[in-house]
């Protein structure tokens, strides 16, 4: 029989905290609000510490399947911003810690309680107790019954705590209705169908040096380059001038790395090497990403410094008002070239 300690592959975060918080008999109280959701996830960090054993990768896959991990391929983006929302459930922090980019890593957003009975009756029959699954916090029907999903109503925390208990003991709760059809059936939680294969990851310093490249002389890219970059959306020229430019030199990064273009592969072979960045929140050697970095600094330096510049040389520590990695590195790169 399945081991009810241990996360099943379609389980959601909050589902997870929540069932084996009933088996270890820890206060779920903070788990959801009285709107009937589950609550976000620095709200529930004073339990953090009973889940250490489960080790980085299955927290980290709990709350990526659920939506709180942001993946994108983006080149310049500091890889460590990946464990984000598992350090906020560890440790609680806020986002005045992180600064004004908290937002674009991670969601730390409410989560609906939506549950399909049918589900719930069959995992208890199968496996022996019900779960919630991941899916249903972003469907308005059952994938397997076909059938709408229930939504639980909120009126006070009291009554959410034991409606959830009922849920999953396969009934349905006075306080929750089905769930009309909507247009959150035509999406699907993006971050779970992200092919993290792909993910390059460019220190400040390389790219630093990749721009440097691009002003050095006139290049002449072929057209399955020029193809790829996109006109100007509404949505970029917003983010101001500064974040349309990084994104315009990710886009031909990623091209120009996937092309046949021999002097930019010449001028990568030379100047970048791979580091492996290690970002463990409970054990820091659990998580690791490869970034690339310049073959003509030493990494190394960033230790004496006491602040922690650069993701290829990481030490996960937060600390109040510390500002994000690229760009205290970026500006240490560019002092020195004045």
């Amino acid at each position: 029989m399945t081991s009810p300690f241990l996360p099943q592959p379609d389980e959601s975060f909050h589902g997870f905290i929540y069932r084996i918080s009933l088996l270890k008999g820890l206060p779920v109280r903070k788990l959801f609000n009285k709107a009937g959701h589950w609550n976000k996830i620095n709200s529930i960090s004073n339990i953090s510490s009973h889940f250490h054993l489960y080790g980085d990768q299955i927290l980290l896959d709990l709350l990526d399947r659920s939506g709180y991990v942001k993946n994108e391929n983006r080149p310049f983006r500091d890889p460590t911003t990946f464990s984000f929302a598992l350090y906020d459930f560890i440790h609680g922090v806020r986002k005045e810690t992180y600064g004004p980019s908290y937002n674009q890593y991670y969601s730390n957003a409410v989560r609906v309680i939506n549950f399909c009975n049918c589900c719930i009756r069959d995992s208890i029959e199968s496996i022996g107790f019900g779960y919630f699954k991941a899916q249903w916090q972003f469907l308005s029907v059952c994938e397997t019954h076909k059938t709408p999903l229930y939504k639980l109503m909120g009126d006070s925390t009291n009554l959410v705590e034991i409606a959830c208990q009922n849920i999953l003991k396969g009934n349905i709760p006075k306080n929750s209705c089905i769930l009309q059809k909507s247009a959150m059936d035509m999406l699907r939680n993006l971050d779970v169908s992200f092919d993290k294969t792909n993910e390059i990851f460019i220190s400040p310093c390389m790219k630093h040096s990749f721009k440097l490249w691009l002003a050095s002389k006139q290049h002449y890219f072929p057209d399955d380059v020029l193809n790829s970059l996109p006109s100007l959306s509404a949505n970029t020229i917003n983010q101001g001038a500064l974040r349309q430019l990084d994104y315009h030199h990710e886009i031909l990064f990623l091209a120009l790395i996937n092309s046949s273009y021999q002097p930019f592969h010449n001028f990568w072979r030379n100047t970048a090497k791979k580091t492996v960045v290690n970002f463990g929140i409970i054990t820091k050697i659990a998580l690791q990403k490869e970034i690339y970095i310049s073959t003509e600094l030493d990494c190394q330096r960033c230790n004496k410094s006491g602040w922690r510049t650069c993701p290829a040389n990481l030490v996960i520590e937060i600390q109040e008002n510390e500002k994000p990695l690229f760009w205290e590195c970026l500006n240490s790169i560019l002092s020195k070239k004045k």
